[in-house]
């Protein structure tokens, strides 16, 4: 099982949501690729998170489970990565490198990352 961290918050920002579609516009790439994404996700878990009909998902049990877990990971991670943004850049080579994978479809992300980084900010 390989599940990715955009795969998790693709799922995560689509729950809160409850729309792929607003989920690609915020990350900047097609609705499908989400949707796509999210699909490879309820595959790799064994179960789906949403209930789908007709341009609406909604979280269905599992996914309630799925989404408070990953709430508390994300606020975690969010807090450290903005930490670690702030510190002097002197510190922050003292961590060592920090290594962004992203697929091809989503090279853009990749960027956006970098530049926020540049900037000081979180992209998310």
């Amino acid at each position: 099982m390989i599940m990715e961290l955009l795969q998790l918050r693709y799922f995560y920002e689509s729950a809160k949501t409850e729309s792929f579609a607003k989920t690609a516009e915020k990350f900047m790439v097609p609705a499908t690729s989400v949707s796509a994404s999210v699909k490879r996700l309820e595959k790799e878990l064994g179960c789906p998170l949403f209930t789908r009909s007709c341009n609406r998902i909604m979280l269905n049990e599992d996914g309630r489970t799925m989404f408070r877990s990953l709430h508390a990971v994300f606020n975690e991670l969010d807090e450290a990565i903005g930490i670690f943004l702030h510190l002097p850049e002197d510190l922050q080579h003292g961590f060592g490198g920090v290594e962004l994978r992203v697929h091809d479809d989503v090279d853009f992300l990749a960027l956006v990352a970098a530049q926020a980084a540049h900037a000081g900010g979180s992209p998310w």
